[in-house]
This record gives C-alpha cells, sequence and structure tokens, in this order.
C-alpha cells in the first residue's frame, strides 16, 4: 500500500510540473526569434560607429595539426561555430551548415569548433559524430576550452560571423534556422545566396 502511494504522488508531482512548465513556457521565450540575428555595433544604424575584431585561437585540426582562425580570415569570411555532439540544437544545425558549405565552401570558410570538456562532450565523440555524419566542412578540436572561453560561450550552439578584414559582423546564441544561417552569409557575402 505504501509503494503505490509514493507511485501516485509521484504521478502527481510530475504532471504538476509539466503544467507548470507548459504555463511558464510562453512567457519565458516570449521575444526569441530564432531567425534574428544579432548583429555588431558595425553593422547597425547605417555607417560603421566600431569594428569587433574577432579574437584570434589555435584549436587542433582534424589531422592533429594545429589550427589557428587568423590563418583562415583574410582570403574569405568565416562562419565560426561552437558545438558540442552531445547537444541536441547543434546536432540539428549541422546538415544545414554541411549544405552550405557544400553551395559556398568557395567564398566562405566554415569552422565548426568542437567544445570538448563542455556537455559531457569528449574529443572521441565530437570525432566519431563528424566521421558517423560525413561532415566536410573544417572541423576544430578545442580540447582546453581556450577557443571557448576566448568567446564567451554561454550556450550551445552559438554562431559568429566574421568578414575577411576579420571583423565579426553577426551571431547566434541559439541554433540557427536555415533562413538565419543564409541571412548571416548574405551579411558576409551580399547577394550570395540569391
Amino acid at each position: 500500500m505504501d509503494q503505490k502511494r509514493k507511485l501516485l504522488i509521484g504521478a502527481a508531482a510530475l504532471v504538476f510540473l509539466l503544467a507548470l512548465a507548459a504555463a511558464l513556457y510562453p512567457m519565458l521565450s516570449r521575444g526569441l526569434d530564432p531567425d534574428l540575428l544579432n548583429t555588431a555595433p558595425s553593422q547597425q544604424g547605417g555607417a560603421p560607429a566600431q569594428t569587433v575584431a574577432a579574437p584570434d585561437f589555435t584549436v587542433q585540426g582534424a589531422g592533429g595539426e594545429e589550427l589557428t582562425l587568423s590563418q583562415l580570415v583574410g582570403d574569405k569570411p568565416v562562419v565560426l561555430n561552437f558545438w558540442t555532439s552531445k547537444c541536441g540544437p547543434c546536432r540539428t544545425e549541422m546538415p544545414d551548415f554541411e549544405a552550405a558549405h557544400q553551395a559556398y565552401g568557395d567564398q566562405v570558410t566554415f569552422l565548426m569548433v568542437d567544445s570538448v570538456g563542455f556537455m559531457g562532450e569528449t574529443e572521441e565523440s565530437g570525432r566519431a559524430y563528424v566521421e558517423e555524419q560525413g561532415f566536410t566542412f573544417t572541423v576544430g578540436y578545442d580540447t582546453d576550452q581556450t577557443a571557448t572561453y576566448t568567446y564567451g560561450i554561454r550556450a550551445f550552439p552559438t554562431t559568429f560571423f566574421i568578414d575577411a578584414e576579420g571583423n565579426v559582423v553577426a551571431y547566434a546564441e541559439s541554433m540557427l534556422t536555415p533562413e538565419a544561417l543564409e541571412t548571416g552569409l548574405e551579411l558576409l557575402v551580399p547577394g550570395l545566396t540569391e
């Protein structure tokens, strides 16, 4: 009898928590727009007020080599994404990045930084995910969390759009929809996705 009572109390508590979550979700998510990119000050209100230089960092490349952001910037703009294979929204948006890389990789560099050590991520799990999915964009492994901390990453995924001069023009601290990704690419190379 005592076991049944505990089960009923547990079920009632679960129903209460689910009802509370359903009631709070609309209030807490108000104002969030997955298609909205945050633009850097140089992109707001017409003339550039200031530019925000993308901080440099070094991560481990897929072949074990050092991969530095400054090596990639200058030739082409860069889409920089911080992710982990343990993050559901990261896994959802990765095929969109791969499709964009396939379509526009000759004009934009895609650098996907696996934030090893966060959310239980290991270099092995990140490598296995990339291999399993057959992604061809550039992947770096932030094994000492230097890049992740340098960019002040608070949420996964987070994406930065960096122009060919090395300035951040937009960013998003959430999963990007394909439309938001195209908007960011257009900020880097006007007319690219038309």
